[in-house]
């Protein structure tokens, strides 16, 4: 059974920080998020891992401001017939409405995404809704204004009856970036009793190296590591142990 210990072993924590993979930073006209439909932006990341944060450029409508969040999501991707469109949300985040800059100034909002998991090469789609009836502007580029994102397009949905459904914006790309927390080098981390590190749920795992030194241990001790993906997306580590020696055994690292 576990027993608590006035002692405290030494340790050292580590914090993986998202990384840019995807961007498009041009903007010259806008798109209306209003309560006509939420607008897309596809992209293909280059790295596997996390979505963990997302960038856009924005501004409030004056003469009909949004009065509610926005709402981002990242979505898988399916044809629709020549292109993709939007189709499964696999991760969210919301934007405050007091992060939305006002008409006339746009500037870059930044806004945390939880759960989405995406795989280098694979279309995806980052799509914002206008969550209260007002309008936001989600700036854009533009083939003739420079835009610079070959490969990938804008969209918007229309819940007109006559035409409802997600329609590709020609030439078009919102302006946007993308944050990647990568999935990192998983390596093993062998004890005398062959332990190794098991894997996370999501395939998230930190980086492990080292283990006992066997010159220090007799025969007899057991180890295993292992690391856990908690929901909200931290990792929790766990080395169990084993040592029938009745002097027990001193960790050190």
């Amino acid at each position: 059974s576990w027993a608590t210990t006035s002692s405290d072993f030494a340790f050292q924590t580590y914090v993986l920080e998202p990384v840019l993979d995807q961007a498009q930073t041009h903007y010259s006209s806008v798109m209306f998020l209003d309560q006509y439909g939420p607008g897309a932006q596809t992209f293909t990341p280059h790295i596997t891992g996390i979505v963990a944060r997302v960038s856009v450029v924005l501004s409030n409508f004056w003469w009909l401001p949004a009065t509610s969040p926005v709402n981002v999501s990242i979505a898988t991707t399916v044809p629709d017939p020549t292109w993709r469109r939007p189709d499964v949300n696999i991760g969210s985040g919301t934007i405050p409405l007091s992060a939305i800059p006002p008409d006339g100034s746009p500037g870059w909002v930044n806004v945390d995404i939880t759960g989405a998991s995406v795989i280098a090469g694979n279309m995806y789609a980052i799509v914002l809704e206008e969550s209260g009836g007002g309008t936001v502007f989600w700036h854009l580029a533009t083939a003739e204004a420079g835009g610079t994102y070959p490969g990938e397009y804008a969209l918007f949905y229309s819940n007109v009856p006559y035409s409802s459904g997600w329609h590709w914006s020609w030439n078009d790309d919102m302006a946007f970036k993308t944050y990647v927390l990568p999935v990192p080098t998983i390596a093993t981390a062998p004890g005398p009793g062959g332990g190794t590190i098991m894997p996370c749920s999501g395939g998230v795992c930190p980086a492990a190296s080292g283990g006992f030194n066997p010159a220090d241990l007799t025969e007899g001790v057991k180890s295993q590591f292992q690391f856990q993906e908690r929901p909200n997306g931290t990792v929790h580590g766990i080395l169990n142990f084993s040592d029938p020696r009745p002097e027990g055994i001193a960790l050190r690292g």
